[in-house]
């Protein structure tokens, strides 16, 4: 697998033909306003502009430094390059790298890399790759081998001859092979992945579980047509149901650079308020709600659906959309941040008349907002109205999250509700109208469990969910259960999610180095559980 040093070191070597060498600590050459070489042998040649290091090489350039035995720059036009030789190593705050030898050019029409033997860490990942060719918009490395594991040999490993990655889009890994304790298990066909957030990528069919049917198989995947079309295309057998399927057309008006979601609205039969924090035990802070309500979302979709689940509704009930087109518009104001669709539909349930009609929602919530030592106060409103069913509701929800100290966040909310009208669907209703909710997190280093209950002034006690995980070595088993909307899963998490996070990105902004503590919430997403 890839990693940032390149984008760190083409930023750099961008720079150097921009000023004269200025002064610099004693012992030392600035090369530009950033850039400061130390070494107990310095050369340069002005009839060349090369910079000759040896002996003792410690290059910084803003949060990166470099070490070697010898650094070569040579910065006359036409021959923008730079050789590192002799155990380099490179200390950056997205990733360290130590390498035989690395070259690079930051020539503007042609920013490249090359390293040899090369041992990468991101995050808890290890890359180790014989040899390695970077450029900007593509990463290729051969005879490779990455793992999470920490032990030698590592209990889980994988190796492939060739890996090329596109950052923040693709990436395909030439017959993979996976390792347990050094032992080759299987060797897999070419496996492409998606790096890109504004898609779901290619997923391929699962086993799953629906209420009143038994096992079945779900087929959800996404596909970009362009740069700002996304294709979505997904299908669903069960016993005794009638298949589901549909696909969604997708159309964003944001530039690429600025889309951190996906770009699909979600569907109004889905499960409502499923990012918040006193809502789903899977979302992990109050932060997380709030990132999830500021993301920037300008598009609009067409879409035909046909039996598709209505799991907000916690029955059995399967509706289909003939067409709909969906407007959604979603950023952050200050403070708040807001979701807002417009759908206009024809909507009918389990084969019965078709109505059509148009639906107005709308989110708002706060940061959370501090109100107390270690207390914060966090909140939301949402509403919807059907036009053409003659319905509406809106809903509003408050909550304090304390933290006594950092491995422990306890929380507490009240949440109220007013409908108005009438409808022909269930899944139009509320489920849980009027309640409180109380939420326990623990972090206790690689132990980590959560805890929520719900009631209702109608319901009683409707809704119990719960995760727990325990790291052991490079795996993470975990255990999660929502009774409503009846989930639950088991499995093992490879605790990928930072790598990933990093390989997403279509560009390395420097970011500062930050001081690392326990996170006083749990990682219950399952993002990567199998």
């Amino acid at each position: 697998m890839p990693a940032p040093w390149i984008p760190v070191w083409l930023a750099a070597m961008a720079s150097l033909g921009q000023v004269a060498p200025q002064a610099a600590p004693p012992g030392s050459v600035r090369v530009d306003d950033e850039l400061v070489v130390t070494a107990e042998r310095t050369h340069y040649d002005p009839l060349t502009q090369t910079y000759t290091f040896s002996k003792g090489v410690v290059a910084v350039y803003g949060f990166t430094t470099v070490r070697a035995e010898r650094l070569v720059i040579h910065n006359a036009p036409g021959d923008q390059t730079a050789e590192a030789n002799g155990n380099v190593r490179l200390d950056d705050p997205e990733a360290n790298l130590s390498a035989d030898n690395l070259r690079f050019s930051w020539k503007t029409d042609a920013r490249t890399g090359h390293a040899e033997n090369a041992i990468i860490h991101i995050a808890n990942v290890t890359i180790r790759a014989k040899r390695a060719e970077m450029r900007p918009e593509k990463w290729d490395l051969y005879d490779v081998s990455g793992t999470a594991c920490r032990n030698d040999p590592p209990f889980l490993e994988a190796r492939t001859r060739h890996i090329s990655v596109t950052p923040g889009k693709d990436g395909k890994a030439v017959h993979p092979s996976i390792y347990v304790l050094g032992h080759k298990l299987l060797t897999l066909p070419d496996r492409s992945f998606n790096l890109n957030p504004k898609t779901e990528g290619f997923n391929p069919p699962a086993i799953s579980y629906r209420r009143g049917s038994g096992l079945g198989v779900n087929f959800t995947s996404g596909f970009l047509l362009n740069q700002q079309t996304n294709l979505l295309v997904a299908a669903a057998a069960f016993p005794d149901s009638r298949p589901g399927y549909g696909a969604t057309v997708t159309r964003t008006f944001l530039k690429a650079d600025s889309i951190d979601s996906i770009v699909t609205p979600a569907s109004e039969l889905g499960e409502r308020f499923r990012n918040g924090y006193l809502e789903n035990i899977q979302v992990r802070t109050p932060d997380q709600e709030r990132r999830s309500m500021r993301n920037l979302k300008r598009s609009v979709a067409i879409s035909s659906v046909w039996n598709q689940g209505a799991t907000a509704t916690g029955d059995d009930t399967t509706y289909s959309k003939p067409l709909e087109a969906v407007y959604e518009l979603g950023g952050g104001i200050g403070d708040y941040g807001y979701l807002g669709q417009v759908r206009a539909q024809t909507i009918r349930r389990n084969g019965e008349a078709i109505h059509t009609r148009m639906i107005l929602s709308g989110s708002a919530g706060i940061a959370p907002r501090p109100i107390g030592k270690n207390l914060d106060l966090i909140g939301r409103i949402d509403s919807s109205l059907f036009l053409g069913t003659n319905f509406g509701w809106v809903r509003g929800s408050v909550g304090a999250v304390y933290t006594p100290i950092p491995q422990i966040a306890l929380a507490a909310g009240v949440f109220a509700s007013q409908e108005a009208g009438s409808t022909p669907f269930s899944v139009d209703r509320l489920y849980a109208k009027n309640g409180f909710v109380l939420r326990a997190d623990f972090n206790l280093g690689p132990t980590k469990f959560s805890f929520m209950q719900k009631w209702d002034r109608n319901l009683g006690r409707f809704d119990r969910e719960y995760t727990a995980s325990q790291v052991v070595g490079c795996l993470e088993p975990f255990v999660a259960y929502r009774k409503y909307p009846n989930e639950y899963n088991l499995g093992l998490r490879f605790r990928l999610d930072e790598f990933y996070d990093v390989l997403r990105r279509r560009d390395f902004k420097r970011t500062k180095p930050v001081k690392t503590q326990v996170s006083p919430q749990p990682d219950g997403t399952l993002k990567s559980g199998i």
